[in-house]
């Protein structure tokens, strides 16, 4: 699914990762390391092309999705 490279990315850069359908938010653990959970799916619409993955802002996520979920890490 999601690489550790990408989590660690959007982690550092304090954005969530959108992938095709699902948005995830990035977090780091001494024991697992870096690893995303999901928040959001959309189930009548792609986010993104399949295979892509973006990292975006809380805002941007938003404007995304159509509606106030998340707020900007």
């Amino acid at each position: 699914m999601l690489d550790e490279k990408a989590v660690k990315k959007a982690y550092l850069d304090n954005k969530y990762i959108v992938s095709f359908r699902r948005v995830f938010q990035p977090f780091y653990s001494q024991n697992a390391g870096f690893y995303a959970s999901e928040l959001y799916y959309a189930r009548d619409r792609n986010l993104t092309k399949r295979g892509q993955v973006d990292f975006l802002t809380g805002q941007q996520v938003n404007s995304l999705i159509g509606f106030k979920l998340l707020r900007d890490l």
